[in-house]
């Protein structure tokens, strides 16, 4: 193990620890959670267990720590800025969503409503492709192109539709016939989202019921999180598994030309796609000459208005520049911010990143409701997958926060905007 990667598990398991025994601790606050993610994530690249890694230069650990610390300087920004002011307890918080709760009738009219346009956008699209992509030949490839134009957003409602399903069971009370309902409801949409061989719609469901089961309940537990966490792992192999055929463990193991041996090649998947998102981000930052001025950070803007392969075909955009292995095309969130703006983009726009999502902390604290909640666990999920990819510029993340917000509010019986 290298020096860096001792001191990186070393910080992650520091705070890992004192979350356990300072229980009165948020462990979902922006800045520890953001260096649970990095410490982690830096501590298992550099174990460099793979072939296809490399030895990084000063330049491409420059290129790292710029949007790593300048996240963090954006945190503490808005941290001295509501220094001092008066917030709630976790507990208060959890009184307040106990007492003011959600309106009963416009949680059940917008999950049935947005259960609808969900699937009738699905069945739309598999008329016009006549095919699931589970149940085809190469289902890796057919999920890939299961889509139509002006239709294929709404697919994105599932993981929607899946969270305000939490939230009806455990902030209505009695309502039997109903939850058996939306039970069906839930079940209908996971399986044929599932069939779609798509697990990040699965885990924003996810992680926006952990948020929530965090803050608005007392049911969260240590001993339930690493259960999830255990589920969420066999969940993403079994999609992985369903889309590559029976032989995916092996076909990993070889391809990432791993370093141990192949009997644990059930460990390549999990370990390569966390180290080559930072691997192809240390590389291809060194190598890139020329810059896309937003083309990557606004990729929504461009989508939602018909521009984006107009634009790139014009500007001959190339998809993965300076991958390290075609079997792996992520750099992290990082590298859209430096391939459009260089510098100037890896410091100010995680700068400004970090100064928004403490700010949505504080504004869950200081006006606490399904609404604060449901908008801050969106950016515990940015967060989250901030190793991986730049969930921001992908159009159907923001219609998803454009969704749950309005959503939750109409929903929420007391709130106010801070």
């Amino acid at each position: 193990m290298s020096l860096i990667s001792f001191i990186s598990f070393a910080i992650f398991f520091f705070i890992i620890t004192y979350s356990l025994v300072k229980r009165e601790v948020d462990i979902f606050s922006p800045s520890k959670l953001f260096v649970l993610v990095w410490s982690l994530s830096i501590g298992i690249t550099q174990l460099k267990l793979s072939r296809l890694q490399f030895d990084w230069t000063t330049l491409s650990w420059i290129y790292l720590l710029i949007p790593i610390f300048a996240f963090l300087a954006g945190t503490f920004t808005t941290f001295v800025i509501f220094f001092g002011k008066r917030i709630n307890t976790l507990n208060t918080i959890r009184d307040n969503i106990r007492s003011n709760g959600v309106s009963e009738k416009r949680l059940t009219l917008i999950i049935f409503l947005l259960f609808f346009i969900y699937l009738m956008s699905y069945l739309i699209i598999y008329a016009y492709v006549g095919y699931v992509p589970l149940f085809t030949k190469y289902p890796n490839e057919a999920r890939t192109k299961w889509s139509l134009f002006g239709v294929g957003l709404f697919v994105h409602l599932a993981p929607v539709v899946l969270y305000l399903v939490v939230l009806y069971w455990f902030l209505i009370k009695k309502k039997f016939l109903k939850k058996v309902v939306l039970f069906l409801v839930f079940i209908v949409t996971l399986i044929s989202f599932l069939f779609l061989l798509q697990r990040f719609g699965i885990f924003i469901a996810i992680v926006l019921t952990i948020v929530f089961i965090y803050y608005a309940t007392n049911k969260f537990n240590y001993v339930t999180f690493l259960g999830v966490l255990v589920f969420i792992a066999g969940l993403s192999y079994l999609v992985l598994s369903l889309r590559a055929g029976s032989l995916i463990l092996q076909y990993f193991h070889y391809v990432s030309q791993m370093k141990y041996s192949a009997k644990y090649s059930i460990f390549t998947e999990p370990y390569m796609y966390i180290a080559m998102n930072l691997e192809n981000y240390a590389y291809a930052t060194t190598k890139i000459k020329e810059f896309t001025y937003g083309l990557s950070s606004f990729d929504f803007l461009f989508a939602v208005t018909g521009l984006k392969h107009w634009l790139r075909e014009y500007v001959n955009f190339k998809e993965y520049p300076f991958l390290i292995n075609y079997n792996y095309n992520t750099y992290g969130m990082f590298f859209a911010y430096f391939r459009d703006f260089y510098v100037f983009g890896i410091f100010v726009i995680p700068y400004l990143l970090g100064m928004l999502v403490e700010w949505l902390y504080y504004r869950m604290y200081l006006n606490p409701n399904i609404n604060t909640i449901t908008i801050y666990g969106l950016f515990v999920m940015v967060i989250l997958f901030s190793f991986f990819n730049p969930v921001l510029s992908w159009l159907f993340y923001i219609f998803d926060i454009l969704v749950l917000f309005v959503a939750t509010k109409f929903i929420t019986k007391k709130e106010s905007f801070i």
